[in-house]
């Protein structure tokens, strides 16, 4: 049986906004990114996010990403959590979500179902090509005239 790829559905709950404005926007910022990159053990949410590889995604310098997830620490978002590996050097960085349900929640849904959810909303139209023989500028209006 062949698996189907799944998404993440980030749903925003009722204390969102507060929250939002209580972080500022590239605090926010890094929390999409830090929840973009979760996994999900049998303990809890992880993110394996460095510093470097957020400050990459969010355009900015590396002290100013450090600043993002100093104040996610701070508002109880995410816990840091560092390793050791077996020989007793730091091992790489990730992060807990501890997010309440009421400011955010992810969820998994099957890709195949969020295609078709996306699919009833969005209509294209194919509209045919016109080629224009003539344009005219009169003061602030630009008249096509399409061709025979």
């Amino acid at each position: 049986m062949i698996e189907q790829p799944t998404a993440r559905v980030i749903s925003l709950g009722p204390a969102a906004a507060a929250m939002r404005r209580h972080l500022a926007p590239l605090s926010w910022c890094a929390l999409e990114a830090v929840v973009g990159r979760v996994r999900t053990t049998d303990d809890g949410s992880y993110s394996d996010v460095s510093v470097r590889s957020l400050a990459s995604e969010l355009a900015v310098a590396t002290n100013t990403a450090q600043r993002a997830l100093k104040k996610l620490r701070g508002a109880g978002l995410i816990e840091h959590n560092q390793r050791r590996d077996h020989s007793g050097r730091f091992d790489t960085i990730s992060y807990r979500l501890t997010i309440p349900a009421d400011v955010l929640r992810v969820d998994s849904r099957s890709a195949l179902s969020i295609d078709r959810d996306t699919s009833r909303a969005l209509r294209v139209v194919e509209r045919p090509v016109v080629p224009m023989s003539l344009a005219v500028e009169i003061g602030d209006q630009l008249l096509l005239f399409p061709s025979d």
